[in-house]
């Protein structure tokens, strides 16, 4: 009789189990979904947000990428070919153009300390570069052909783009560097010697500096030491001899360190 009892109670709390188990499902599916479903939210944005930066990360240097092969270009240019001056003078303006648009791309774009740093490396690079292309004759008759500064502008806004890696990147050292032998070539392209032996000094002086990097400094040093001696001119009326042979001014300058982001194999005096 009891085991009989203890069947039927058992019975109908399992019956009474089936009957509320609707009840039971819907009182525990919506926070489960709920929370399913941010999980779920919060791993796509996970996922979303590495993409993004992967993706940010890969257009930055394939911008940069683009600008350094611009600035090669630039200098590729063949300024000398008189047929060509008004090809020439278009080109160098698309050129610069898609150029300085690729390093704002990389700056702006990337969260990356080094690429920000190596796209104001580029940009001094592009306006100094700029700044030294050598004058077309077609830009007397038609000045419209030629850049949007002029060149004292063009050096003012290289060295900025320069000391701005000096002053704010100090972290990333390779730009550091790039960045001083940028600002040493505008200090000899402006005859200020002592200021570029200052920076080809810093350079000598890094640790951060390669061996090569190092030498070519010390070059540099030693080149703008003889340029900086005072030039004398014998009299008109004073005729030459072996052992006083007056000293003739050269017909051209020797070429400034144009920065690279390569220093040690692309600025070679």
């Amino acid at each position: 009789m009891k085991s009989q009892r203890r069947h039927e109670l058992k019975t109908n709390t399992l019956a009474q189990a089936l009957t509320d188990l609707p009840n039971t499902g819907r009182r525990y599916i919506g926070p489960v979904l709920v929370a399913a479903i941010v999980a779920l939210l919060v791993v796509l944005l996970v996922r979303y947000r590495i993409d993004s930066s992967r993706r940010a990360a890969r257009e930055s240097a394939e911008a940069l990428a683009e600008a350094r092969q611009s600035i090669v270009e630039l200098r590729s240019l063949p300024w000398w070919r008189a047929q060509n001056q008004e090809q020439i003078a278009n080109q160098r303006k698309t050129i610069a153009s898609g150029a300085l648009a690729a390093i704002d791309r990389a700056f702006t774009d990337s969260k990356d300390r080094k690429v920000k740093a190596e796209a104001l490396v580029a940009r001094g690079d592009l306006n100094y570069q700029l700044a030294n292309f050598p004058a077309l004759p077609i830009l007397t008759t038609r000045p419209s052909l030629g850049p949007d500064q002029d060149t004292k502008t063009l050096l003012d806004q290289a060295a900025d783009a320069y000391q701005d890696v000096i002053d704010h990147y100090a972290d990333q050292k390779e730009a550091v560097i790039t960045a001083r032998f940028g600002m040493a070539a505008i200090a000899e392209n402006r005859g200020d010697w002592d200021t570029a032996k200052k920076y080809y000094t810093a350079i000598k002086d890094s640790s951060d500096a390669s061996k090569a990097m190092q030498d070519q400094a010390d070059n540099r040093i030693k080149l703008t030491a003889k340029l900086a001696e005072p030039i004398y001119l014998a009299p008109a009326t004073a005729p030459a001899t072996n052992e006083s042979a007056a000293i003739t001014l050269p017909t051209t300058m020797p070429a400034p360190a144009i920065a690279t982001t390569q220093p040690a194999t692309t600025r070679g005096s």
